[in-house]
């Protein structure tokens, strides 16, 4: 699965570094657009099919993206991790685990 951000306007945009949003009830205070005129954005601003299996929302601050995503490590065991991303570009900074998949 690839995950999709909308967001290379994240350098004047507001952090959402918690579960729906800095006030927690799924609201922004920036300006959404709502005329496109004939040019529509892309929507699709980067992939990365390595965070498969997520089960959270994007925390995303100062540039960086993290979510929760499940692993099978080296012996085969299913792993909770937190990974981040750069939040431009989609690319891995770390991913680390947090605690075995129930």
């Amino acid at each position: 699965m690839a995950l999709v951000l909308l967001g290379r306007l994240t350098a004047w945009a507001t952090d959402w570094p918690q579960y729906r949003g800095p006030a927690t009830d799924g609201s922004s205070p920036d300006a959404i657009a709502t005329t496109w005129g004939t040019k529509s954005p892309a929507f699709v601003v980067w992939r990365n099919t390595s965070l498969t299996n997520g089960f959270s929302s994007f925390a995303v601050s100062q540039g960086r993206a993290w979510a929760m995503i499940s692993k099978v490590d080296t012996t085969g065991n299913l792993l909770e991790c937190c990974a981040a991303v750069d939040a431009a570009t989609g690319a891995n900074l770390w991913v680390t685990p947090i605690d075995n998949a129930p």
